[in-house]
């Protein structure tokens, strides 16, 4: 995968036809049964798509596509599909092995000489060990791999040989264990870039997105796609939802979005930081306490252990400050 940012064209949930009980579902029961879901819980909205036996028998969206509920979902909404991406990488790889161009059992030095693996038994990794997560790749938190969209990406060949210079070490044997990791999908669109001889964003277009008639589903900046696209939320905050605020809080704040509030002081980032999780938080009691704690001029919201950012980044106890 690259850093960029990653916008699937429809549904946020594909569901098969038929409910619990065997029996079809109308389209009337089904939509009032996600629209209850919807309006009863902190998710602003989502699109549907029913599947059955290969083709698209109902679509529609349901509730709103920001936080702020001032937009109404679609079934053309633009969604960040993250690693929905997956699906297509694997697809991708597939179709590959289908044209003959790539074995999914052969060893990957075969086709990377140099792809920096480390490892007892890394000689033996395929694509296949891949495609199923059994590498023995680990997982790193990818909080340093984001970045905005309207920052410069770093270059393909060197973000691959960044992350597997510090993470490429395996931790078993290929084939051994089952271990979800986002590397193994970083290393096969490496692959395919190599076995197909074109970037990776374009062989996906050409070879899974354009025959499928996706033509909103893609790679890129959300403003290419218009207005009508999902705006990201996270429910409620946890450390890692500081970890994430805390490393792009800079970044954001001089960004095309914020570009005036550049080289502002600390407190007015912070001024700035709480009225943009105020307006921004999709669960709606913490929009309300985020309110609150604005109208009151107060620090930022702490976490459910009573702790600021600088003391979750520095592991210190509410007693300790």
């Amino acid at each position: 995968m690259t850093a960029k940012s990653l916008y699937a064209g429809m549904a946020g949930l594909v569901l098969l036809a038929g409910c619990a009980s065997g029996a079809p579902a109308r389209p009337s029961d089904f939509a009032r049964r996600v629209a209850t879901l919807v309006e009863g819980s902190d998710v602003p909205g989502l699109a549907v798509a029913v599947v059955h036996h290969g083709e698209l028998v109902y679509a529609h969206g349901f509730g709103w596509r920001d936080p702020a509920r001032t937009a109404p979902m679609t079934v053309d909404t633009v969604q960040m599909w993250f690693s929905c991406s997956k699906i297509v990488t694997a697809t991708a790889a597939v179709r590959l092995a289908q044209q003959g161009r790539l074995d999914l059992d052969r060893p990957l030095v075969s086709y990377l000489a140099d792809h920096g693996l480390r490892g007892p038994g890394v000689e033996r990794l395929t694509a296949r060990h891949l495609l199923s997560h059994t590498s023995g790749l680990p997982n790193p938190i990818p909080l340093r791999w984001m970045r905005l969209d309207s920052e410069i990406a770093e270059p393909r060949t060197d973000f691959y040989r960044r992350l597997i210079a510090e993470h490429g070490e395996l931790r078993s044997l290929p084939g051994e264990t089952m271990a979800y990791s986002n590397l193994n999908y970083l290393v096969l669109a490496r692959v395919i870039e190599v076995t197909s001889g074109q970037s990776f964003e374009d062989y996906v277009q050409d070879q899974v997105l354009m025959p499928l008639g996706m033509r909103r589903t893609g790679f890129g900046p959300a403003d290419r796609w218009g207005e009508d696209v999902a705006v990201p939320a996270m429910k409620e905050w946890r450390p890692y939802t500081w970890a994430v605020e805390w490393m792009v809080d800079g970044k954001i704040l001089s960004g095309s979005a914020h570009g005036e509030r550049a080289g502002l002081g600390r407190a007015e980032r912070q001024r700035a930081r709480r009225r943009r999780l105020a307006q921004h938080a999709a669960g709606p009691r913490w929009r309300a306490r985020a309110a609150a704690r604005l109208e009151a001029g107060n620090a930022a919201p702490r976490d459910n252990k009573g702790r600021s950012p600088r003391e979750i980044r520095a592991g210190l106890a509410p007693t300790q400050r």
